[in-house]
């Protein structure tokens, strides 16, 4: 049986909980954003790598793709790193705290590669 929780003025539910939490928690809203990113990757590698479109639409797609998997690979080290200390018994501000640790790490690993002419 669904359960309707009533809204409140500030956009959070009787039982605490905000409407973001409840949208993150709404399969229907992870397969419309898994869709979009879809849709965002594969426009952007087929202007990236297709003949006959102008090299501004290259350029372009070549920045959507470098902008959009920087995106994905920093969400992935923080909301993994976030969810593996949440798991381990951690509060959410220690989590965050390690998760913002991990992407300053890899942010310095980057630096480093690159001042050695790694990268």
């Amino acid at each position: 049986m669904a359960t309707v929780h009533a809204r409140t003025a500030r956009g959070t539910a009787k039982d605490g909980r905000s409407g973001l939490i409840e949208l993150a928690e709404n399969p229907t809203v992870w397969i419309l954003a898994f869709v979009a990113a879809i849709a965002v990757f594969g426009g952007a590698t087929i202007a990236f790598v297709g003949g006959g479109v102008s090299e501004s639409a290259v350029q372009l797609g070549g920045i959507v793709l470098l902008v959009a998997g920087g995106l994905v690979a920093v969400g992935y080290l923080f909301f993994g790193t976030f969810i593996a200390a949440r798991g381990r018994g951690l509060g959410n501000a220690a989590a965050a705290a390690l998760g913002s640790w991990v992407l300053g790490l890899a942010f310095i690993l980057v630096l480093v590669a690159k001042l050695m002419g790694m990268i």
